[in-house]
């Protein structure tokens, strides 16, 4: 899958590079690849999923859109925007996207906001994280934490959202299951998943 770089800052565009390597993985070139447009005002921060196949930005437009970029750019495919959602934003806002693309993280001042990428509903707020504005945010290589810094220390949450998410993903899927291999095996994952998110939501966050 494709390796992208971008760049934000006073404009209301997202540059968006792809860094190529060649087959023995040497690094070979940087291309332009496309540009995301749609904000009308400077955009504050961005974040790719693990497979760059989707993108969150943030903006002093007071939203966060993501955004399809799993496209053929040669030839001339526009990324595509996914979701539109109106979010608390000032200087130093930032955005983290889940590795599997299914939660979206904003943090705005001492305060982060989670919402599932999907719907765009607003599923967790955390007040006053930290004591000063949060200077980084991100999940980890997994998708089961949300880690964010400032006031010299790192606090780490659960990612309940990213459970609920993919519950309910996966009891879409059974739905439209015709094999009956298939169906136990979604329904063992939900449970598991369930019995996760219990287990998660039964525990304080650190």
């Amino acid at each position: 899958s494709p390796r992208f770089v971008a760049s934000c800052g006073f404009t209301t565009d997202v540059k968006v590079w792809e860094v190529c390597f060649g087959k023995g993985g040497e690094f070979k070139e940087v291309v332009r690849a496309f540009d995301l447009k749609g904000h009308s005002a400077g955009v504050h921060a961005f974040a790719f999923s693990n497979d760059s196949h989707k993108m969150v930005t943030v903006s002093k437009d007071g939203t966060w859109k993501l955004w399809n970029t799993n496209v053929e750019y040669k030839k001339q495919q526009d990324p595509y925007l996914l979701k539109t959602v109106p979010c608390s934003s000032s200087e130093g806002t930032l955005a983290a996207l889940s590795p599997d693309g299914r939660v979206v993280a904003i943090s705005d001042g001492c305060n982060v906001a989670m919402f599932n990428a999907t719907t765009g509903q607003l599923e967790e707020e955390l007040h006053g994280v930290h004591s000063e504005e949060i200077n980084d945010l991100r999940f980890d290589v997994t998708g089961r934490f949300l880690a964010c810094s400032g006031d010299k220390a790192i606090r780490v949450f659960h990612n309940a959202p990213g459970y609920r998410a993919a519950i309910r993903d996966m009891q879409d899927m059974l739905k439209k299951a015709q094999n009956e291999a298939m169906k136990q095996r979604l329904q063992q994952q939900i449970s598991e998943a369930q019995r996760a998110l219990d287990t998660v939501l039964a525990a304080p966050n650190e």
